[in-house]
Formats: C-alpha cells, structure tokens, sequence
C-alpha cells in the first residue's frame, strides 16, 4: 500500500503532470497510471500551477474501448478547497487487470478546463 501523487500544472495550454514534482510531462487522454490494491491516490496542485482549484475528479468512466471497473474503496474527494483530490484504491482486488477512466476538471485563469486519463490495476499487470 503506497501514496502514489500526481502533481497538476497548467502551462503551454494543457494539463502536465509529475509525480515528483519536479519533471513535468503532458497529461494524454492515453496516459495510464499505475496503482495496486490499498493505495492512496493523490491529485495536488504543483507549486506555481497556473491553476485556481481542482473542481472534481469523476471516476468510472470508460476510456478508449476499455469498459471501466470501479476500484474505488474510497472515491475521489477534496477536503481542501480543490487545492488536491484523495481517492483510497480498494484493498480487496484481484490480479486482473483493471482500468478505470476518470476526468480531472480543474479551472485555471481561463475558465474551466478537462482532462481524461486513466488508472490501471495492479500497476505491473
């Protein structure tokens, strides 16, 4: 059971991500990120982020012909004023692989913005 954190930043107009804070990639629509079973999975906003507040993280949703599976024990939730997102990954999982599409919906000094990856579980699968 480990924390797995992406960190969000708004530049070059599109979401990045890193999950060290440090080096930053484009968030894809195809991008697929590795979880396991327990896991705590946290979106945070990146310092100096260009962004105002994560709005939601939507779970469930299907992606790129895969058929979602809800592995949520815990859905994704703020207790900050959308300045990060924590979801709980149910501990009770099988080795089958899993995916589970979600819509990171965040707003920046533009408005409000979209993006959809995906998790897959377990992460080595």
């Amino acid at each position: 059971m480990a924390t797995i954190t992406m960190y969000l930043k708004y530049q070059n107009d599109d979401l990045y991500y890193s999950m060290d804070n440090t080096n930053f990639s484009p968030l894809e629509e195809d991008t697929v990120t590795g979880v396991d079973t327990g896991d705590t999975v946290v979106w945070r906003l990146a310092s100096n982020s260009n962004i105002l507040k994560i709005n939601n993280i939507n779970v469930n949703e299907t992606k790129g012909g895969r058929k979602s599976t809800d592995i949520w024990e815990t859905k994704p939730k703020s207790n900050d004023g959308g300045q990060s997102f924590q979801g709980l990954i149910e501990s009770g999982l099988d080795n089958t692989p899993k995916y589970n599409g979600y819509t990171i919906k965040y707003k920046t000094a533009d408005g409000d913005k979209e993006k959809d990856p995906e998790l897959k579980q377990p992460d080595g699968a």
